[in-house]
């Protein structure tokens, strides 16, 4: 088990979507797998900035379905994870028509 030794890496990427994270990723990960191990557990938070309404002000952030799935496997890759291990992968909440979050 991991009791009592678990080396945290923290990266985040605020107000990035799964498209941009790919291209930084790489170097945002420099270091984090020093000791050679492939992770025990891995949260992968994408999804609210990817799920952006296309036609609004914040666009430019907006993902495709597709490409966001594809996006979050290329991200599991890159962390030398099966997407199935993966522990939590974030979204936002789902919106009604008008762009209001349905609570």
């Amino acid at each position: 088990g991991l009791f009592g030794q678990a080396d945290v890496v923290l990266r985040g990427l605020s107000g990035y979507n799964t498209r941009w994270a790919l291209k930084v990723l790489p170097r945002a990960m420099e270091g984090a797998a020093d000791a050679g191990a492939d992770p025990a557990a891995v949260t992968v938070f994408f999804g609210a900035n990817d799920a952006a309404l296309p036609d609004r002000a914040c666009a430019l952030q907006h993902v495709p379905l597709a490409e966001y799935k594809d996006n979050l496997r290329a991200i599991c890759a890159l962390l030398k994870v099966k997407p199935s291990s993966v522990h939590s992968v974030g979204t936002r909440p789902a919106f009604r028509g008008d762009g209001m979050a349905l609570t």
